[in-house]
């Protein structure tokens, strides 16, 4: 998803208007050459911002018109006149303006677009110790803003996938190895993983360590319950619609879950040395 600024799009063409305006107040009926003065004060800021915003959102023909050979380009190299400059920026906002029309954007309105303005904020904890979860966590973003939600659902629960694939490494639990697991055998990885916590309340001595390490195995099993029947949905493969309620809670549910994992442990299940 490339993000839009058009703020900038339309600064930059309220600065060629401008332009244009003082241009002709400054040799009205002349047609002199441009000093070099007015061309660095008026011209070079318009060509730098042009190429740059035609490099970024593949303004083709505003891309034509300001890259080094460009007509705009080679005319201001060579030394323009007053009025071959207003000519110039005349064709210049035809150009982006025609390039803005073949462009198709997709509005996300507020408050949707915080998903994605902290998105580093969100997931860089996830990201830093599960570098795998990383895409479908971005795709699952994306999908909820623009509020495509049951495909964000399958992003999440591929996420969700990556720390419960950890956290049975950090508990000693088997999983089939490169391949996907199907539900009975999930089912049977989250028993083990129950059975894991019972054998650490009976066998581990008593104390902090011990205290600690329970109310991590108990507290992301309790997290993961809450949203195990959208995980069941997902690996079974079955047709579920999701709406944007639904997506909202697991969205929330799936980043506390992988927050609270990142804080303990990484996609290898090794304890994090903050804890050692």
């Amino acid at each position: 998803m490339l993000k839009f600024d058009a703020w900038a799009v339309a600064k930059l063409l309220h600065q060629i208007g401008e332009t244009q305006t003082v241009l002709a107040e400054l040799n009205a009926g002349g047609n002199e050459g441009l000093t070099a003065e007015h061309i660095n004060l008026y011209l070079s800021s318009i060509r730098k911002a042009s190429q740059s915003l035609s490099k970024h959102y593949k303004l083709q023909s505003t891309h034509d018109r300001v890259t080094d050979a460009g007509p705009f380009s080679s005319t201001l190299e060579r030394g323009m006149t007053y009025p071959e400059a207003r000519t110039e920026l005349i064709i210049l906002r035809g150009c982006i303006e025609e390039d803005l029309t073949k462009l198709f954007l997709i509005l996300i309105p507020s408050p949707k677009e915080r998903v994605l303005k902290e998105l580093d904020a969100d997931w860089t904890q996830v990201w830093k110790q599960f570098p795998t979860a990383r895409y479908d966590s971005e795709q699952a973003m994306a999908c909820y803003a623009l509020n495509l939600n049951t495909a964000c659902l399958s992003h999440l629960m591929r996420v969700t996938e990556f720390g419960l694939r950890g956290l049975a490494k950090r508990m000693n639990v088997k999983l089939p190895k490169n391949k996907p697991a199907d539900w009975p055998q999930w089912l049977g990885v989250l028993r083990r993983m129950k059975g894991k916590v019972a054998s650490v309340g009976q066998e581990m001595k008593a104390g902090s360590p011990k205290d600690q390490l329970l109310a991590f195995y108990r507290g992301a099993l309790g997290q993961f319950h809450e949203f195990q029947d959208e995980f069941r949905t997902h690996v079974v493969g079955t047709q579920h619609i999701y709406d944007e309620v639904k997506a909202a809670r697991v969205v929330a549910q799936v980043k506390d879950f992988m927050n609270k994992l990142a804080f303990q442990i990484d996609e290898k299940g090794q304890r994090m040395d903050w804890l050692r």
